[in-house]
């Protein structure tokens, strides 16, 4: 909440209508004081994208008057947030539900007019065996061409994705589950969270991306670099209540002290387009895509980034979010 007109401090109102009137700095702090609970969290999104719902008589008894909103379960969005080229994320699905997956693009260079690209992907169990293996066009998802297409059945537990051969893509199950973007670390580090982990994304607008600060952290280490020199990152490092670094510049460091009591709690980042950005156009035969494409790396924290809050599971222990805080 801001406030405006050179009035840094200032007597705000505001009210809450439906919902329990209780606010808290973070999610994992939150109760209902009636009661003595924390809120059910379920580990299942029911809600399709309306990508995938574009037809009128859908829309108008799901949505009425509603035209487009973005998905947030989703690792990425049409809103211009895909991960660059090959990756990885881990999926958690702990009553082994039958999920339907969608690996596609925004804007693909090909697929419009004549054969779409393809690329490689690969799901398997944490021992190894593989459960989906599948080269999968690389489409336009948006409208009638957002259904999900295959159909992963994982059983109880985590399991891996792996994409490969793809310029940039976002993925997405239905239901949605719990999910992790899984950091590229160096080969020499034993594990992400004792090196470097990698992210490549595009960043076309504002989103958070979740990480968990275990219990006992003082300090981690976040750097980013954009890939063109003409681009600038707004990336902002956040913890529950409030904004504790602030990258900005086409490449940066940072050295994150976690203040007193918000460690063992998600915290997100949230990388943005800085307003000194300029686009040129680049190889006309191969123009690049108006976002940047930047590559961010963290250190002292494990290397998983979630779409939402409810979403973030360490897929070696995986947990709910209220068995995740103590760690």
């Amino acid at each position: 909440m801001r406030l405006g007109d050179s009035h840094n401090y200032s007597n705000v109102n505001f009210t809450l209508d439906g919902v329990p009137p209780y606010l808290a700095r973070s999610p994992e702090e939150w109760f209902d004081p009636d009661s003595g609970r924390r809120p059910e969290i379920d580990p299942y999104d029911e809600s399709p994208f309306i990508q995938s719902a574009r037809i009128e008589p859908v829309m108008q008894k799901r949505w009425p008057n509603t035209y487009h909103f973005s998905p947030c379960p989703s690792l990425g969005d049409p809103d211009g947030a895909e991960i660059l080229g090959d990756g990885r994320f881990a999926l958690w699905n702990p009553a082994g539900r039958e999920l339907k997956l969608r690996v596609g693009t925004y804007l693909p260079r090909s697929g419009f007019e004549g054969e779409p690209a393809k690329g490689r992907v690969r799901v398997s169990r944490p021992d190894g065996k593989v459960l989906f293996e599948k080269d999968v066009p690389i489409e336009h998802v948006h409208g009638e061409h957002g259904h999900p297409t295959e159909v992963l059945r994982t059983g109880r537990g985590a399991s891996l994705v792996e994409v490969s051969g793809v310029e940039r893509w976002f993925a997405f199950t239905y239901p949605a589950t719990p999910a992790v973007l899984v950091g590229e670390s160096d080969e020499e580090d034993d594990a992400p969270e004792e090196g470097w982990s990698r992210f490549r994304l595009t960043v076309g607008t504002a989103r958070n991306w979740y990480f968990f600060v275990p219990k006992g952290t003082q300090q981690f280490t976040l750097r980013a670099a954009a890939e063109h020199e003409t681009d600038v990152a707004h990336l902002a490092v956040c913890s529950p209540d409030r904004t504790v670094e602030l990258i900005y510049g086409n490449a940066g460091q940072r050295t994150v002290k976690v203040p007193e009591g918000l460690d063992g709690k998600v915290w997100f980042l949230r990388p943005d387009v800085g307003s000194a950005t300029r686009f040129p156009p680049g190889d006309p035969a191969r123009p690049r895509y108006l976002d940047v494409q930047l590559t961010i790396e963290l250190r002292g924290v494990p290397g998983y980034l979630a779409p939402t809050w409810e979403q973030w599971f360490d897929p070696d222990r995986p947990a709910a979010p209220e068995g995740r805080a103590g760690r």
